[in-house]
């Protein structure tokens, strides 16, 4: 069952970890609950049925086994906060006259956190990371799965923890750093000593409530540091030509931020998404500049130039011929050069290679020959006009 008030136990299990999170011991037993009955549409879910169960002790003879294996250590699950704790605890309370004393950790709780916007079910979890599986929704299988995914969610935790603690590590290192280096010398080519006392000085001059008094060191450095620490909060970075690329690509992301908040497109993520699709590379296009702009047919919808030069215009390539091209694909591909060439405002250049990349001779495109020759100004370099 679903409701915690009234679920029954019919299968229990665990496993015993090590201080690396492999097993050591594990514990299984079958359950029968009171009257031995299990409805057949909760069969479907974990695959126990009533016969299964039919020779199995109930959970107030289980219990007492199952408590002198956790004991008092901490007890992983997923969802175990608010579904397998509540149902043990009420038994226990029940049958044993006592409480759930032991601390828990919930993979589902620590995926919400980690992992936000994606699945977190075990099932989906076992997907993400790899983990191969029989049939979940069986208390040795979800439990030996979920091991795995613990340790999975405990590299990830580690990780952003890492980080964190740079930041937190990065004005001591700042003060090393200026103990042994004169930051106003400055150089073009970055450092990894100049790297890390770059960051320690953004850290410093963005963490404006943090003092010396806040740093672990004695009355007889603290001179010396606060003279360092004063110097971190006043010198400027200098801005690399990383720097003013990221400062111009953060620049065009706000501008169209504000076109699609102009446009009144929506102020949410997915509808910048939607107003994202929708632009194409003309829409960036300088049209004061004299530049050549590239785009595949597909990308020109919607466009217009007052020149447009085609490529590519022989059998083979366009229509790309292949075996069993049906008379609705070489349409389709028919309908594209029409898109094509109607995104010339004056002249429209279509091009042809007898031979490309060293392959056979090749014809030219069959739909350059459907139209009408009192349209065109055919040239070759063997044959002139």
């Amino acid at each position: 069952g679903v409701n915690i008030k009234n679920a029954q136990i019919v299968e229990i299990a665990a496993k015993r970890l090590n201080v690396i999170g492999n097993q050591v011991e594990e514990f299984h037993q079958l359950v029968k609950p009171p009257g031995g009955y299990i409805p057949p549409s909760v069969t479907k879910v974990h695959g126990i049925s009533s016969e299964d169960v039919k020779d199995a002790p109930s959970i107030e003879m289980v219990l007492p086994e199952f408590c002198r294996f956790i004991q008092d250590r901490i007890l992983i699950g997923h969802n175990v906060a608010q579904y397998d704790n509540p149902i043990l605890a009420r038994d226990l309370r029940e049958y044993l006259k006592q409480n759930l004393m032991n601390p828990y950790y919930d993979t589902l709780i620590t995926a919400r956190k980690l992992l936000p916007r994606q699945r977190r079910g075990i099932e989906a979890l076992a997907e993400k990371f790899g983990i191969e599986h029989k049939k979940l929704h069986q208390a040795m299988e979800d439990v030996e799965v979920n091991r795995k995914i613990f340790k999975e969610l405990i590299n990830i935790d580690l990780k952003k923890r890492e980080v964190q603690s740079l930041t937190d590590l990065l004005p001591y290192v700042g003060l090393g750093i200026m103990d042994k280096t004169d930051v106003s010398v400055q150089n073009d080519n970055i450092t990894e000593e100049r790297a890390f006392l770059n960051a320690a000085i953004r850290v410093v001059k963005a963490s404006s409530h943090q003092t010396v008094e806040d740093l672990p060191f004695d009355s007889t450095e603290e001179l010396q540091v606060q003279k360092y620490f004063n110097q971190l909060e006043q010198t400027d970075v200098p801005v690399y030509q990383e720097d003013s690329a990221w400062i111009e690509s953060k620049s065009k992301f706000r501008t169209l931020l504000l076109q699609c908040l102009k446009a009144g497109q929506g102020n949410c993520l997915s509808d910048f998404l939607d107003f994202q699709k929708l632009l194409t590379n003309y829409d960036e296009i300088d049209d004061d500049a004299e530049q050549i702009t590239l785009m595949t047919l597909h990308a020109a919808k919607g466009t217009e130039f007052p020149v447009v030069i085609i490529i590519g215009m022989e059998e083979g390539s366009f229509p790309m011929w292949k075996r069993g091209i049906t008379e609705a694909e070489l349409e389709e591909e028919r309908r594209l050069f029409y898109v094509g060439m109607t995104r010339a405002q004056d002249q429209l250049y279509l091009s042809s290679a007898i031979y490309r990349y060293g392959d056979r001779e090749r014809a030219t495109s069959m739909f350059i020959r459907e139209m009408p020759t009192d349209y065109m100004t055919k040239w070759s370099p063997h044959g002139g006009m």
